[in-house]
């Protein structure tokens, strides 16, 4: 029941880092903030650390209202009887979902004093008029991003959707964001085999209330660490030009390390 929010740089995780503490405080939910391994953490990069002070203020005062106290007794833990789960589990449903304004708010509010926001719940770059999308999370949005601007005139302009906010989910945003999008790449870096993609899944649920919803392409990449180039964005954008493109595939398997039976 964590809040998740996933980071395209290490600039991202660290800003994200200091509003994950304001996040929680304001919410009482756990935030998880998400970098990819190697990709990010066993690379280096330029950022800018805000100052001790500059954090201080952008932090206020917090006091814990749920904390142990004798003079209010409450039971505290994770086993809650039949009697009470369900409703437990309804309050905790409804928290992350009014989590999803404190997030956009607390984002603008950091690039409002320190003159940059991290995207809140999702972003849209590249051309946010083409009727084709890609749609990813973490740093193979920057890897997207490059692949744009190196072969939009080759293999056309299309929008990149940086999704930031895996839980709470934001459905209502994805649609909007989505709205005059015919095809959908949903780039996945985790599959579950026997269904799909971990996010595709997802976003082809979301989706299927949409009025003239996009069709949905989930491509998994890297798996495992395989590297993703920004050539990436040219081949994704041919394949789903062919009228028989799998509306699921791990797209950058080498077909000659497969046995006969599974290419």
């Amino acid at each position: 029941g964590w809040i998740q929010l996933h980071c395209i740089s290490n600039q991202e995780a660290v800003d994200t880092t200091i509003q994950a503490f304001r996040i929680a405080q304001e919410t009482e939910l756990p935030v998880a903030v998400n970098m990819d391994g190697f990709v990010l953490t066993h690379t280096m990069e330029v950022i800018d650390m805000p100052s001790q002070a500059d954090v201080d203020k952008f932090l206020p005062p917090f006091e814990f209202a749920r904390k142990l106290d004798p003079a209010r007794p409450a039971s505290m833990g994770t086993l809650v009887d039949p009697n009470w789960f369900p409703e437990v589990r309804h309050s905790h449903h409804a928290a992350l979902g009014k989590a999803l304004t404190k997030i956009e708010e607390i984002d603008k509010l950091f690039a409002k004093q320190f003159g940059r926001a991290s995207g809140g719940l999702l972003t849209v770059e590249g051309d946010k008029k083409s009727k084709v999308a890609i749609l990813a999370m973490g740093s193979v949005v920057g890897t997207m991003m490059a692949g744009y601007e190196a072969y939009k005139d080759e293999a056309g302009p299309a929008r990149i959707v940086k999704l930031r906010s895996h839980r709470p989910f934001p459905a209502k945003a994805l649609r909007t964001a989505l709205k005059g999008v015919e095809k959908l790449v949903v780039i996945d870096r985790a599959i579950t085999p026997g269904l799909g993609g971990v996010i595709g899944t997802e976003v082809s649920a979301v989706l299927s209330t949409m009025d003239h919803a996009p069709k949905v392409y989930n491509y998994a990449l890297g798996l495992g660490g395989r590297d993703i180039q920004a050539s990436m964005y040219r081949d994704l954008l041919k394949a789903i030009e062919n009228p028989k493109a799998p509306r699921f595939a791990v797209f950058d398997a080498d077909l000659e390390k497969l046995p006969p039976e599974d290419r």
